[in-house]
Parts: structure tokens; C-alpha cells; sequence
């Protein structure tokens, strides 16, 4: 069975709101209103921090305003907190390579600031990231280095969330006995503070759990899910411990036991039901009827699971158009800036211009006189041969346009067919959710492939197909 991981980070998940509240829009008309220094760029970036969560888009405008006055002005602190703020809006977006680079950008005025615990901070969330994006050892490097400086500062908090971060990267890795060190050592610190962390004690059930040591597993889980009941009762992540605390069940074949859990955590996902972590849930319940042979009730499950994961599909393929979409937003955006940039530059230029256009005159005329009659005879000399270059230019520029175009629909025909074939494609976590240390090793050619995997379930039995399609050629 599946065992869900509980990540944490040091971003904490936000919402999206529809409009600022009036108290934040009138605070940054009010520190508008301040002389530019090092404060007005403080003030800016502690609003930002406010609100990145409530408004994105607001944020994003305070974000703007104090980069520039923090660039212009050579505040590198604040300069540094101002990318910050840009990464996690960016990581908000879901637009993590863009999230990367203004970390990135945060690290440099960081350093120029001698801020080594802002650059270690930036360089923890970029692992974060590649955590996400499944990079696993480049996240670790930038963890490790980020924990040295943590370390070194005795900064505990830190040491705690890279080493629960560690410990997930690998867990996910399958290098559990890794995961299960960086987990104690995570908590460690948090015995050390006198407190409770019920990601690391959760995390650190999961662990257990995966390694067969079921009873201490159960332990922790149980202890963690008590934890979220008394102090976070209306918290939806209670339903991840709740759905593991379920699968244990299952493992000690205490199936009458897994179903009220498993009913708990489907209750509280309530409509949100077309994630890949609720397919699991659903196919959990499903399996435990099946074992206590109520087949009734299996068979209900199997159905919602079905009708669940075939909107799944179209939900997903609709998520990534509007990544595409906003994607697209957000690189038109940068085109225009800089276009205003270079506009104003142009206006500059065109000032200093004429203040000095006088002067230029007198040797300019001076000049295009003894030029204009070696022109005038190259000009005379070379027309006929100009032509023809002229001409062959335009042939070629024709034939350059027609390629550019052809290649275009080509390779965005093959680009859609893939997205098509991977929509068709069973999941992993589907096939994983049956055989624990299966893979798929699917490599095509050219974008898309001819071949195909086919993976289906009834009650009682899994059927899987790999076939081979031969002389279609690419198209």
C-alpha cells in the first residue's frame, strides 16, 4: 500500500484572495509617501511579507517597488529580502525555475550584504524546490550547505526543517535507514526546545512504518493525529495521518479497524476528491471491504475511484494549459519592462543628443561633404551588384521563414500528441500502489513513442500489457 508523505518546508502553502484588505492598500499609500531610504525599502518588504499569502498579485506590486528602490539606492539587504519575496511569489505561480533564479538573484545581494544566514535561508528553499521537482541529490547539496551555516549559527529551527526536508528526500529515495537518521535527528532539536512537531513525529511513523517496525509506526501516528485533533482541529492534514494510520491497518491485517479511519479522512476531504492522494484513499477503503469480503461496498468505492480518476485526467490536462497560460503572462510581463527600459534609455539619449547636436553639425557637415561624393561614386559602381545581392537576400529569407514555420507545426503537433499519450498513460503511483519496488522504464525516441503501457484492476485480479506498435513512423 501506499505510504503519503507529509512535506514541510520553509514556505508555508497560501491561498489566492480576490481583493487586499483596505488596511494593507492604505499602508502602502502611506510608505509610498516616504523619502527613498534603507526604511521605506524595509517597510515595503514587511507589508510584502504580510500579504504574500492573502493577495499575489498586490504582493507582487509591493515586491517590485522595493527592488528597485533597494537596487537603485544599493540597500543589498533589503535588496536580498525583496528576491526572497519574488521566489516565493514565483513558487506560488508554480513557476519554479523562475522561483530559482530570483533566489538566486537573493543570494548575490545576500553576500554583498555579508548575510550569511539570508543566503543559507535562500539556498534551503531552492532545495525545497528541486525536493519538489524530484531532484533529490541536487536539493541535498544545497540543504547541506544551507545546514553548515545553520550550524554555525546555532540556528536550530533551521537544523530542524532541512533535517526533516533530508529526511523526506530520502525517504522518497527509498534510503530509508538516511531517512530515519535525519528524522531523529530533527527530533532531537525539538525534545531539546521542549515542543512538538507533528511533522517530524509523523514523518518519523511513516519511516517506521516502511521499514516493518508497524508498532512503534502505529505509535507515532497515532500520537500525531491526536496532536491535530486537540490543537489543529479543523486542519485538512489531518486526513494524511489519518489515510497512513489506515494503511498500517491494513498491513496488520486489521482491516475492520483501517475502515473508520479511512472513512475520516474521506469525510474531510468532503468534494476535494480529484487529487492523486484521494484515488489512493479511495482504493484503500475499497481493498479493506474487499478483505473482509463485503464486496458491496468494495465494488461502491471501485466505482467512485473510477469515476474519480477519469476526471482526474481532464482536470489535469486543464491545470497544465493554464500553467502554459500563466507562464506566458509572466514572460510578457518581463518583455515589457525591459521595453520600457529601453525606452527611456533611448529618450536619454536623445537629450544628451541634442544638447550637443550643434557642435556635431559643424563636423558633421564637414565631414558628409568629402563622404557623400565617395558615396555617390560607390553607390554608382556597385548598384547592379546590390541588386542581386538584394535579391538572393530575400530568397533566402523566404526559404528561412517557410522552414522556421514548417518545423513549428511539426514539433507542436508531436508536442501535443505527447501530452495526448501522457494523459492515456496509467499512473505510477497506481502501479506503485499494487507492486511497492516496481518501475516503468518508458523512454521515447522522439517526443512521443509508438509504444504503450496498459494497466487495469478488478477485484481480484491486476492485468497489465506493454505493446509494441510498429510502422507508424512519427506522425
Amino acid at each position: 500500500m501506499k505510504i503519503y508523505l507529509f512535506l514541510f518546508s520553509f514556505l508555508c502553502l497560501g491561498a489566492f484572495a480576490s481583493e487586499i484588505p483596505e488596511e494593507y492598500a492604505l499602508k502602502l499609500d502611506s510608505i509610498q509617501k516616504m523619502e527613498p531610504s534603507a526604511e521605506k525599502a524595509q517597510a515595503l518588504n514587511d507589508l510584502a511579507w504580510k500579504t504574500k499569502y492573502i493577495d499575489i498579485d498586490f504582493t507582487e506590486k509591493v515586491v517590485a517597488s522595493s527592488k528597485k528602490l533597494s537596487v537603485q539606492e544599493g540597500y543589498f539587504s533589503e535588496a536580498g529580502m525583496a528576491y526572497k519575496l519574488a521566489g516565493i511569489i514565483a513558487d506560488e505561480r508554480g513557476l519554479y525555475q523562475a522561483s530559482i533564479k530570483e533566489y538566486q538573484e537573493a543570494i548575490k545581494y545576500y553576500e554583498k550584504a555579508e548575510d550569511e544566514l539570508g543566503v543559507a535561508k535562500c539556498e534551503g528553499n531552492i532545495g525545497i524546490i528541486l525536493r519538489n521537482l524530484k531532484k533529490h541529490d541536487e536539493a541535498i547539496t544545497y540543504f547541506k550547505r544551507a545546514n553548515k551555516t545553520f550550524v554555525n549559527n546555532n540556528f536550530q529551527m533551521g537544523t530542524q526543517l532541512i533535517s526533516l526536508n533530508m529526511g523526506v528526500c530520502y525517504m522518497e529515495m527509498d534510503k530509508d535507514d538516511s531517512a530515519l537518521y535525519y528524522f531523529e535527528a530533527a527530533q532531537k532539536i525539538v525534545d531539546e526546545l521542549n515542543g512538538f512537531d507533528p511533522q517530524v513525529y509523523g514523518n518519523l511513523g511513516l519511516i517506521y512504518m516502511k521499514q516493518g517496525n508497524l508498532e512503534k509506526g502505529e505509535e507515532h501516528l497515532k500520537k500525531t493525529i491526536s496532536f491535530f485533533r486537540t490543537n489543529r482541529p479543523g486542519d485538512n492534514s489531518l486526513k494524511v495521518w489519518l489515510q497512513n494510520l489506515g494503511v498500517l491497518y491494513q498491513k496488520q491485517k486489521k482491516y475492520e479497524e483501517s475502515i473508520p479511519v479511512l472513512k475520516e479522512a474521506l469525510e474531510i476531504s468532503g468534494d476535494n476528491l480529484y487529487t492523486r492522494e484521494a484515488t489512493y484513499l479511495l482504493l484503500t477503503l475499497a481493498t479493506s471491504y474487499s478483505h473482509l469480503e463485503d464486496y458491496k461496498s468494495s465494488n461502491y468505492y471501485y466505482k467512485v475511484l473510477n469515476n474519480v480518476k477519469d476526471s482526474i485526467y481532464n482536470i489535469e490536462n486543464l491545470a497544465q494549459v493554464n500553467e502554459l497560460q500563466e507562464k506566458y503572462e509572466s514572460e510578457k510581463k518581463e518583455l515589457q519592462i525591459e521595453a520600457l527600459d529601453k525606452e527611456n534609455k533611448l529618450e536619454s539619449a536623445k537629450r544628451a543628443a541634442e544638447e550637443n547636436k550643434v557642435f556635431y553639425f559643424a563636423i558633421g557637415s564637414i565631414l558628409l561633404g568629402v563622404l557623400f561624393l565617395f558615396v555617390i561614386y560607390g553607390l554608382f559602381t556597385k548598384s547592379k551588384d546590390n541588386k542581386k545581392i538584394k535579391s538572393k537576400n530575400q530568397l533566402i529569407e523566404s526559404q528561412k521563414e517557410i522552414l522556421e514555420l514548417k518545423n513549428h507545426e511539426i514539433t507542436s503537433s508531436i508536442e501535443y500528441a505527447k501530452r495526448i499519450q501522457t494523459a492515456i498513460l496509467p499512473p505510477i503511483k497506481l502501479v506503485k500502489s499494487y507492486f511497492e519496488s516496481s518501475f516503468i522504464l518508458y523512454k521515447p525516441k522522439d517526443i512521443v513513442a509508438g509504444d504503450f503501457y496498459w494497466f487495469e484492476t478488478d477485484e481480484n485480479h491486476v492485468v497489465f500489457a506493454a505493446a509494441d506498435c510498429t510502422g507508424h513512423g512519427v506522425p
